[in-house]
């Protein structure tokens, strides 16, 4: 009998344990999904296609839940980041500067995600959530116009006293030296400087470390805005003719237009390690090292003929372009940042580079005529060289 009665309660054990067990497994089904419980509905308000000068585009977010918004470009900036059920959201749209059209995805995402980190991946999927929606913006080509010279354009008389063109209008002096003459200019209609260098002794030399010659400077370290501008990206154009066989100078380099010293940038006609070529070289500072970055056309210079070169920094690239009369050459990678010229040697100089001891005297001075010295504070687009390139040759 007492056999018979714990038989009847194992029995009654085993069907409470299933029970349970079957009622657990019902509750937490593991093939069920969970069902979107957020709304999100996007449409643009205004047409997307935006003009070269800039606009807005006005987009309608309507949706149950939080909700978040990115723009893949700076120039197209939302006036807001995120927002809560039905509103409006506007972006701006910057003038397009650059003569080719432009693109930018804007995303609207449903992210219920309180840690968001601004950036929509599938960690910001959670369940529950519907996902995201995006569409183009698209801007028109800007004009190709002439870019502004706004840094420093040298240009003189015929009497040789140089005036800074440019919006900066930074005071230019002549420093007297070796046998420097003017004469009008075919190419460009207004005078141009002929620069002859001499040795200690006066007579006629080629460049070299230990020649002199008349030169022109700019001093612009004490500028900031101009230092700011040139740290940002920048352009620098040259039109000169060398009268010098510069591959009999050995490991002489010549700079006609520059600013270089323990840092700076400036045109330079490179020595016999690098073909005699000309070209422009910079100081950058990445990784914690610094050091010179060139760009140069693959021919050598040669003596009596015109060269129209246009130097092109673009910081937010990361490169480094030269052109030669028209066309692109070299392009390089400029890592890091711009560093400038040690203290005291903040010049601009037409006919030379400043030394390192006040900026006011002259080094690696230049043998030959030089028409043009300019500066934008912008990196140019190939179609602005172009047409700069077009009004000379």
């Amino acid at each position: 009998m007492k056999n018979k009665y714990l038989f009847a309660a194992a029995a009654m054990l085993l069907a409470m344990t299933a029970f349970v067990s079957c009622t657990d497994k019902e509750s937490n089904p593991v093939d069920e999904k969970p069902q979107a419980a957020h709304t999100l509905s996007v449409s643009a308000e205004s047409s997307s296609d935006i003009p070269e000068e800039g606009g807005q585009l006005v987009i309608k977010v309507e949706s149950n839940c939080e909700w978040h918004v990115t723009s893949s470009a700076s120039w197209a900036a939302p006036s807001k980041t995120k927002g809560f059920g039905n509103d409006n959201v506007i972006i701006n749209v910057a003038t397009n500067a650059v003569p080719s059209e432009r693109s930018a995805v804007i995303t609207v995402s449903d992210c219920m995600d309180y840690n968001w980190d601004g950036v929509i991946d599938e960690n910001d999927l959670r369940a529950g959530d519907i996902g995201f929606v995006t569409f183009d913006v698209k801007q028109a080509a800007a004009e190709v116009k002439r870019p502004v010279c706004d840094i420093f354009d040298w240009e003189i008389d015929k009497n040789g006293n140089a005036t800074d063109k440019s919006t900066a209008k930074l005071p230019i002096t002549f420093v007297p030296g070796g046998k420097m003459t003017v004469q009008m200019n075919d190419k460009t209609g207004k005078y141009d400087a002929y620069f002859s260098p001499v040795n200690a002794d006066g007579a006629d030399v080629a460049p070299s470390k230990t020649s002199y010659a008349g030169y022109y400077h700019a001093k612009y370290e004490d500028r900031p805005q101009i230092v700011a501008n040139l740290a940002d990206g920048f352009s620098m154009e040259v039109l000169l003719c060398p009268d010098f066989d510069h591959a009999a100078n050995g490991s002489a380099e010549v700079k006609p237009f520059s600013s270089m010293q323990s840092g700076g940038f400036g045109f330079c006609f490179m020595n016999a390690s690098r073909n005699n070529a000309m070209g422009c070289q910079m100081n950058l500072t990445a990784g914690g090292k610094t050091g010179w970055y060139r760009t140069f056309d693959a021919v050598a210079v040669e003596q009596g003929k015109w060269y129209h070169s246009v130097f092109v920094y673009n910081h937010d690239e990361q490169s480094m372009k030269l052109y030669m009369n028209g066309k692109l050459v070299d392009t390089q990678s400029a890592p890091g940042t711009y560093t400038p010229c040690a203290a005291k040697a903040g010049y601009f100089m037409v006919g030379g580079d400043p030394n390192s001891n006040d900026g006011a005297t002259c080094t690696a001075a230049f043998k030959g005529r030089v028409a043009i010295a300019r500066i934008y504070g912008e990196p140019i687009a190939a179609e602005q060289v172009e047409l700069l390139w077009k009004d000379i040759k």
